[in-house]
């Protein structure tokens, strides 16, 4: 076995123990609700929560909504950075 394919199953592996099975979906839904309601909420929150969606999400396009709202904002929020979505840094 690699040891690419083994850091990412040890990784996976640590991820699921380390939470109870419903902490991602609970986390993602939070994230929704951020971003459904932008207007509400400061911009870094919104780029975190968009970012929890472009690492958890399971559609596809709303990841790239995610992706694009990430976008916009890092170019009117100071200090933000487009270049880390989708991971822990």
């Amino acid at each position: 076995m690699s040891g690419r394919k083994m850091l990412a199953e040890s990784g996976s592996a640590a991820l699921k123990q380390s939470h109870p099975p419903e902490w991602h979906a609970d986390r993602l839904s939070e994230a929704r609700g951020i971003v459904a309601d932008v207007a509400h909420h400061p911009d870094t929150l919104v780029l975190l929560a968009c970012r929890v969606i472009c690492a958890h999400s399971l559609d596809p396009f709303e990841r790239v909504e995610a992706l694009g709202l990430i976008r916009i904002l890092a170019t009117s929020t100071p200090n933000a950075s487009p270049s880390r979505v989708g991971g822990a840094s």
